[in-house]
């Protein structure tokens, strides 16, 4: 039951990771350093063993490493393409592969609020993650380019 009450222990490094995040808001510990932080910060390697020693959430593990500044400059254009795409353009497309890349960026936005991936290359969700949102792009400006011949 204690796994289920704290998602398998994700909700105790977050509060830990919000402890650390308050000490260098700005700067963070340096990209490439979320699994090298509960041991700079001498927590018991048994309390994290069994999960891992990694955030758990793409957020926060950005912030982290790279602080907020960092942190917006990934996740703020992301945010704005999704915004975009979600509330302007969906009224006027009908195109079952739109909707098919967008459900998967979604999908994998929600899940970095459980895993540390969304910004970590090689990792099979992120790919499939960042394919999806190149395609997006690409819809979009091609979407542009056929306008303007109208």
């Amino acid at each position: 039951t204690d796994d289920v009450k704290t998602l398998a222990h994700r909700t105790d490094k977050w509060k830990m990771g919000l402890d650390y995040f308050l000490a260098r808001p700005l700067q963070g510990f340096g990209f490439g350093t979320e699994d090298k932080l509960f041991a700079y910060h001498d927590v018991n390697p048994q309390n994290y063993q069994q999960s891992g020693a990694y955030m758990h959430n793409s957020y926060l593990g950005l912030v982290l490493q790279v602080g907020i500044v960092g942190a917006s400059l990934f996740y703020v254009p992301l945010a704005y393409l999704l915004f975009h795409e979600v509330f302007t353009k969906r009224k006027m497309r009908n195109d079952p592969l739109f909707t098919a890349l967008l459900s998967v960026v979604l999908t994998c936005m929600v899940a970095g609020m459980f895993s540390s991936d969304l910004y970590s290359m090689g990792n099979p969700k992120s790919f499939v993650l960042w394919i999806s949102v190149m395609l997006l792009v690409r819809a979009n400006n091609k979407s542009k380019d056929m306008s303007i011949y109208i």
